[in-house]
């Protein structure tokens, strides 16, 4: 289906209000709300054959990409030039596209030293539920007049339009990473991970199994002297250590897996963490029963990533509660951009 076809089926649904579920590749089924639990008559539109990278420019740090295409194949391209996304986006099971990673909003390891997904997402075309083709942004960080309604698509689930086009900046790859591993406690882990936060060569941190791995990132002559100083040892293969925190794999699949996000150096459910990164602002806790939402403060949030059901469809809430100020943006956006809400209803909230 082409984007002309998309729109005419979007206008043809909102005149229906026929529900519609929007997918790429479907990897990242089991992130977000099972929208058949809220609408069990629904159609989808797959942005699946929508592919291609329609520009690249190396020397400007610029892409924009087709929503539809593969992440793995921008991936290729970008090292091909010595660049790469800079918040280490996770190719679930090697399917994912360009549309899911944004719509998704899932940084990886290296966010708290370089930025998220939001951070580098430039400019966005979309198709509104009404089937209007909508463009925010542009293709220079320096084009955004006013709120950037682009990066409000980030982490969006799908239930404000579909994403059809998107323009990235991108980042040199460093010349050089390496992994080293320290044993420690937790608790001097965490301590460790402040004092690191600032470096300019400290590119991801985790804590895992009494274990301090700290990565480091720029010349080969810098990365191997902050490494002595470090002390500890090399971990032979550091990338698939950082993907596997990245896509979820080192996690055991037979309990629910939830993600905390508070302060640093926040003393909530420090102990009960199965992996800490992101210098000890995101925490990892698994669960059978337990809603850690009520167990959060103020200022922290938890999300269900994963249940254990095998399909991955969540039936309860997935996302932190909102202040009834927060819902009420939630729905006013909602009602511009889908009037009929149709798309992707209740992916992100039973009400949304």
């Amino acid at each position: 289906m082409d984007i002309k076809q998309a729109a005419q089926f979007l206008e043809s649904c909102t005149a229906r209000a026929q529900s519609v579920i929007l997918q790429g590749s479907n990897s990242k089924a089991f992130f977000g709300r099972s929208i058949e639990a809220c609408a069990p008559s629904v159609e989808t539109l797959s942005v699946s054959e929508h592919s291609g990278i329609i520009h690249y420019e190396p020397t400007e740090l610029v892409v924009q990409v087709r929503s539809g295409t593969m992440l793995a194949d921008v991936t290729a391209v970008l090292e091909e030039n010595g660049q790469m996304f800079a918040f280490d986006p996770t190719n679930f099971g090697g399917q994912s596209t360009i549309g899911g990673m944004v719509s998704a909003g899932l940084s990886g390891s290296r966010r708290p030293y370089s930025g998220s997904v939001r951070d580098f997402v430039l400019g966005v075309e979309m198709l509104s539920a009404t089937g209007e083709v909508i463009n925010f942004g542009g293709q220079v960080m320096k084009n955004v007049a006013g709120y950037d309604v682009s990066r409000l698509l980030v982490g969006s689930l799908g239930c404000l339009g579909l994403i059809t086009n998107v323009s990235f900046k991108v980042l040199p790859k460093p010349e050089f990473e390496m992994t080293q591993r320290l044993e420690m406690s937790r608790a001097d882990g965490l301590l460790k991970m402040r004092d690191l936060v600032n470096s300019p060569l400290v590119s991801a941190t985790a804590h895992f199994d009494g274990q301090l791995m700290i990565r480091l990132s720029g010349s080969a002559q810098s990365v191997y002297e902050f490494a002595n100083r470090l002390g500890g040892e090399l971990v032979a293969t550091e990338e698939s250590c950082w993907h596997a925190i990245d896509s979820h794999s080192i996690f055991p699949t037979d309990k629910n897996l939830w993600r905390l996000s508070t302060a640093p150096m926040s003393p909530l459910l420090l102990d009960e963490a199965y992996l800490i990164d992101w210098g000890g602002a995101q925490r990892w806790l698994l669960e059978s029963d337990r809603d850690i939402r009520a167990e959060v403060d103020k200022y922290s949030s938890a999300t269900l990533v994963r249940q254990t059901a095998a399909n991955g469809l969540q039936v309860g809430e997935v996302f932190q509660p909102l202040s009834t100020l927060q819902k009420n943006i939630h729905i006013s956006l909602k009602s511009k951009f889908d009037p009929a809400g149709i798309l992707n209803a209740g992916r992100m909230y039973s009400w949304l």
